[in-house]
């Protein structure tokens, strides 16, 4: 798994024998950084593209790999509407691929061994707040785990508590780049992480 740094946002890149996944892009200005990180690790083929939430700091980047002679097979989204210029340039490169909506219970096979499953949204959307309806999956790889949790805050940490989910995961991505409407400690007990990895802008 890798945390590729884009200043102010999330972009993270999981990489298996079988299956690629890029989730969040950054921000439209770290595009070059995904870009080349991603060409750094040869890759040119992203199995599943994970746009968590529709704020410019997750899917700008986003834009610019399907503008790139990246290959995306599938891509993964919370079915949020929204109304800006990167959401609808995200949406029109989108629509020339496989898209689906995520939905609380599904799981991707990545290899024998690695799978995600989809945490949050449930469907149709719960919340009226574009960060509570962020895309949360969580990485099994053999007996280690990963929480991702886009800018998912309080409301949706409790829905994830309230469904009886197993949030224990040994590497947490905390929601919201840290923010303090994130993290809850009763969501942060049940997930009880060994690390907390906080993606977020210098200042």
């Amino acid at each position: 798994v890798h945390y590729i740094d884009v200043g102010q946002g999330d972009a993270i890149f999981i990489d298996t024998p079988n299956r690629d996944v890029l989730m969040d892009g950054g921000p439209a200005l770290a595009a070059s950084t995904v870009l080349d990180y991603l060409s750094s690790l040869n890759i040119t083929r992203i199995h599943l593209m994970v746009a968590t939430h529709v704020h410019e700091d997750h899917i700008g980047g986003l834009v610019a790999v399907l503008n790139s002679a990246m290959n995306v097979d599938e891509i993964l989204i919370n079915n949020q509407t929204y109304t800006s210029s990167t959401y609808t340039n995200f949406m029109i490169l989108a629509q020339s691929h496989t898209i689906t909506v995520a939905q609380r219970g599904q799981t991707f096979i990545l290899t024998e061994t690695a799978n995600l499953t989809v945490f949050n949204p449930v469907q149709p959307l719960e919340f009226t707040s574009v960060n509570d309806n962020s895309v949360v999956v969580k990485l099994q790889v053999g007996n280690t785990s990963f929480l991702f949790t886009g800018d998912a805050e309080a409301d949706a940490e409790q829905s994830m508590l309230d469904a009886g989910l197993d949030l224990q995961s040994d590497v947490l991505k905390v929601g919201h780049h840290g923010s303090r409407y994130a993290t809850t400690q009763p969501f942060l007990d049940s997930v009880a992480p060994s690390y907390a990895i906080i993606s977020a802008g210098k200042d």
